[in-house]
């Protein structure tokens, strides 16, 4: 789902670039007269660069401001457009390597095709999956969960996971139970990484430049899952640690 949104992002902005620049240019002066903004961009003063006697002319590149804008516009599109086209690129090839753990591809498989998709799935995680049984074990699955599942076709990889956990057949298909926890389990972003890093910026700071790892882990996990932490009733957890820290013997 990643995936396909992010191409269709890829392909909006590619529009935008190749047509719209001069309706945005034109909104843009719409929008500068609505909040009472000059709508015309000032030209600069041009600097005359002297040359000395017997050199030729060199063109300095000078352009018009309009011409201007129009390259940085450019200049910024194809910039966002590299970075997506790389992302979309990395997440395609690793949507397409787990692209048949869903019922619509394994459906229409033959065994040939299950044979290649999973032994190419085995090379590359070679210390989590073994391709041999990877192979034997989807053939077997692809007839049983086809049987057992009204919806098999429509079944995304967590519909199927979740059909393994309920029959308990996690022992009988173990490699695409790990296959499939593997690929749902990927991060689609590095969002939560980022976040975290944030919440330690702000967590570590000189008045704790002495404390220690696991407890500065904790705080950031109750400051990550703040929202969760205040669900969360503390009045045993303090009766308990008052009676350890107590004194006195309770009669």
């Amino acid at each position: 789902m990643a995936s396909k949104m992010l191409n269709g992002l890829y392909n909006s902005i590619q529009e935008i670039r190749d047509n719209n620049f001069e309706d945005l240019l034109k909104n843009a002066k719409n929008t500068a007269i609505e909040m009472e903004l000059s709508p015309e961009f000032l030209e600069k003063r041009r600097h005359k660069i002297k040359h000395m006697d017997g050199e030729e002319a060199i063109n300095d590149g000078a352009t018009s401001i309009h011409a201007k804008i129009k390259n940085d516009f450019y200049m910024a599109v194809d910039s966002i457009l590299s970075s997506l086209k790389w992302r979309f690129k990395r997440m395609t090839i690793l949507s397409n390597d787990f692209e048949f753990l869903c019922g619509r591809k394994l459906s229409s498989m033959d065994f040939d095709e299950i044979k290649k998709w999973t032994n190419d799935l085995a090379i590359k995680y070679d210390k989590d999956l073994n391709g041999f049984e990877f192979c034997s074990e989807m053939e077997c699955f692809k007839h049983q969960a086809s049987a057992l599942m009204t919806d098999f076709k429509m079944a995304a990889p967590i519909d199927l996971l979740k059909f393994i956990h309920k029959q308990n057949l996690q022992d009988i298909y173990p490699n695409i139970e790990i296959a499939l926890r593997i690929f749902l389990t990927i991060p689609v972003t590095t969002a939560s990484c980022e976040r975290s890093l944030s919440k330690l910026k702000l967590i570590k700071n000189y008045l704790r430049s002495t404390i220690g790892q696991e407890r500065l882990t904790s705080m950031a996990i109750l400051s990550i899952e703040h929202e969760f932490a205040r669900q969360i009733s503390y009045d045993e957890i303090i009766d308990e640690f008052s009676s350890l820290k107590a004194r006195k013997e309770n009669f």
